[in-house]
């Protein structure tokens, strides 16, 4: 099912030193989130969770 309204979102994360591990947390949270989406737009959207250098990109 597509989205009608072509809406994106997407979350970046800068990676540094001091929020390395809250950045492992937030993956297992961005899991949930992504799911919860989901559910709310009735789709099942090609998703990706990907690190570009110390950028962490999430986008649906």
């Amino acid at each position: 099912m597509e989205n009608p309204l072509n809406n994106q979102l997407k979350i970046t994360f800068v990676e540094q030193e001091s929020n390395k591990q809250l950045l492992k947390n937030n993956q297992e949270e961005l899991k949930y989130l992504q799911k919860y989406f989901e559910y709310l737009t009735l789709s099942n959207y090609e998703n990706t969770l990907t690190k570009d250098s110390n950028i962490w990109s999430f986008e649906w």
